[in-house]
């Protein structure tokens, strides 16, 4: 038996031994990365050494490379000892590294924009935009007051999808998103009642080709166009007037689309750092760039805090997530990589709460999970969400009558 084992020990090293490359090459430089690292997956791993060993001679596969560099048996345990390395990274700086002022980076200056120069030009511009103004929500068609799809697509490329952006109201210059203020509800709406921009039965609105001309509108088929209707609206608080409002009974709103997000009170979660990241998302790249929706509620916003947004039945959501990215130093002393995190991944996709795309359904959930002021905030949170009563129909009618009573009509 101990002649069998000492055999088995000297094949087993010897396989091993024969034909590798990584280990010497990783000893006298142990730095293993990409330009924006690679997610905590062991099959990107494989391929980034896989990468890294086309640059050498004498190589083995890739399996016995890992064997050797992490002076392991199986590749289960290597696995293992990967995936550890991820879970010990330091936690990376949570602070934002991008603002909405970047998007005029490259931003079409023309006269249709103005001169958007500096940071005040830029706050105010996009001040005016989330009330429902400036030439992106009040034109249509192309030429100088199309729609900023590059720029839009770049900040989206280069900041939302892989990094924390600053929160527009933590400058001052935006009451529409003052936390101090208001968001006291922790969710944020956005309502449209124009569509801009030809979406040829994709039913995303009823914007139909061609685009009128420069000085008319004859011949379009999109003129005063809707947007896909998603919520029936029943009133909105005039904000230049205090206490003064407008009620739309019987469903004389026209076809109006909301869509929001919730964020929890903890700072850390993903719902809260990439708030900021979802308000572009939601309003500049799907709906905006992507389908076309503009302008605001008469009386609201058309992008704010819910407690400055009309009052609806329902509204669609959206939530982030992310993944980090990292980069990875071998070790040779220990046999084993340390992870650092050299980047992120930020990824929207529709509420997962029990009825799904559904702000009130995702607020609840939030509240359920994790947030207790959130949960006492539901009475509150149901003044501008009335919902949608178990026959289907809108509970508008009710939230209505209820308003008009308290303002003893």
């Amino acid at each position: 038996m101990k002649l069998y084992l000492a055999s088995f020990a000297i094949l087993s090293t010897a396989h091993l031994a024969h034909g590798l490359c990584l280990k010497e090459a990783l000893t006298s430089n142990g730095t293993l990365t990409t330009d924006n690292g690679i997610p905590c997956s062991f099959g990107k791993f494989k391929t980034l050494l896989n990468t890294k060993m086309k640059e050498l001679s004498d190589c083995g596969s890739i399996n016995d490379e890992l064997l050797d560099i992490f002076n392991a048996m199986k590749i289960r345990r290597v696995a293992q000892m990967f995936r550890a390395s991820c879970n010990g990274a330091p936690e990376p700086d949570q602070s934002a590294t991008s603002s909405f002022r970047d998007i005029f980076q490259s931003f079409n200056t023309t006269s249709s924009a103005g001169e958007l120069d500096t940071d005040d030009a830029q706050d105010r511009f996009l001040k005016e935009f989330y009330d429902g103004n400036t030439f992106i929500n009040q034109y249509v068609g192309n030429g100088p007051y199309k729609i900023p799809n590059a720029d839009i697509s770049s900040f989206h490329r280069n900041s939302a999808s892989k990094a924390i952006i600053d929160w527009p109201g933590n400058n001052g210059s935006f009451d529409n998103f003052d936390v101090s203020d208001s968001c006291k509800i922790n969710t944020v709406m956005c309502c449209w009642v124009t569509d801009r921009k030809i979406n040829n039965d994709d039913n995303n609105g009823n914007c139909k080709a061609p685009y009128p001309k420069r000085k008319t509108s004859d011949g379009s088929g999109c003129k005063d166009a809707d947007p896909a209707d998603n919520t029936p609206w029943a009133l909105s608080r005039i904000k230049v007037l205090d206490g003064s409002f407008t009620i739309y009974p019987d469903d004389q709103e026209g076809d109006t689309h909301c869509h929001g997000f919730v964020f929890s009170d903890d700072l850390n979660d993903e719902s809260n750092l990439y708030k900021a990241n979802n308000l572009f998302y939601i309003s500049m790249l799907d709906h905006l760039k992507n389908r076309g929706y503009v302008r605001n509620v008469p009386g609201a916003p058309m992008c704010g805090c819910l407690e400055k947004m009309p009052t609806v039945s329902r509204s669609d959501c959206t939530q982030t997530s992310h993944k980090y990215l990292y980069s990875f130093e071998y070790d040779a002393g220990a046999q084993n990589v340390s992870a650092i995190v050299t980047g992120r991944k930020v990824s929207f996709n529709q509420c997962d709460g029990e009825t799904a795309n559904d702000l009130e359904s995702k607020y609840k959930q939030l509240a359920a999970e994790s947030n207790p002021k959130i949960d006492d905030q539901i009475d509150e949170f149901h003044k501008y969400i009335v919902g949608i009563a178990d026959d289907g129909s809108s509970l508008c009618p009710d939230a209505i009558d209820a308003f008009l009573e308290n303002k003893i009509f």
